[in-house]
């Protein structure tokens, strides 16, 4: 079953509705699904969820796969201010290392115990060594503060510069992982046009999927960035126009 995100009240609509028949809710962090805006969550959203779901003995399961370790070095509940029941983690954990995890209270991890599962390439003691490494280095680099830091610039820059072309771009997402919405453009014509404009001049902006800032990312690289987007807006407004 599903519900809107942002809508506690839906959510606690639907466990009254659904009595003892919902097990857990699964949520990312904050909400970036494809083809869409991102959107964060409303004041209180996080804590409401928490309490419905201690009051109904759900299980609270943060999909923290995307964002886990960028916006907070301690995952992104922490930014959130809420205690997930289990958090699973993926993408900046390794570094580019195959490698997930799944962390959680003291009682699950007793039940995880209990079950058997093996596979050949499953204890991979160089993609593990690497996962530490990289929250080590990541932490010690405060990579977190200058990912918020760099998407700020971007995305602020990227809305100036939009608007000196006769555009309107709102950036939506946290600014580590950020996502433009061009104004009255519904059919995603302009966004995925603008990116390809890009493309073709050197840099590869997603045109329907959160982009991710990455710790190798420094000022030149949004100094080259911007000066892409301010070449390829003002061909969007060529073609428009």
């Amino acid at each position: 079953v599903e519900f809107e995100w942002n809508d506690l009240d839906g959510l606690g609509a639907l466990l009254e509705k659904s009595g003892d028949e919902v097990a857990a809710i699964v949520l990312t962090p904050y909400h970036h699904a494809a083809f869409g805006r991102s959107e964060m969550p409303g004041e209180g959203f996080w804590n409401g969820v928490e309490e419905l779901c201690r009051e109904r003995g759900v299980v609270l399961v943060l999909d923290d796969v995307r964002a886990g370790f960028r916006l907070h070095d301690g995952g992104s509940h922490r930014m959130f201010g809420f205690t997930p029941d289990l958090s699973c983690y993926s993408k900046a954990l390794g570094n580019g290392y195959a490698i997930s995890a799944c962390v959680g209270r003291e009682e699950f991890r007793r039940s995880a115990g209990d079950v058997f599962l093996t596979g050949s390439c499953w204890n991979d003691a160089v993609a593990m060594a690497a996962s530490l490494k990289c929250l080590q280095v990541a932490k010690e680099m405060k990579v977190v503060e200058k990912l918020d830091a760099l998407g700020r610039r971007l995305g602020e820059g990227l809305e100036a510069k939009a608007k000196e072309h006769g555009f309107a771009i709102q950036m939506t997402g946290p600014p580590a992982m950020p996502f433009p919405w061009f104004e009255e453009d519904e059919n995603l014509y302009l966004l995925q046009r603008f990116c390809g404009l890009c493309a073709e001049d050197g840099i590869f902006f997603h045109p329907h999927h959160n982009w991710f800032l990455c710790g190798a990312h420094g000022e030149a690289e949004i100094d080259e960035a911007l000066a892409v987007a301010d070449r390829s807006l003002s061909k969007l407004r060529e073609e428009r126009d």
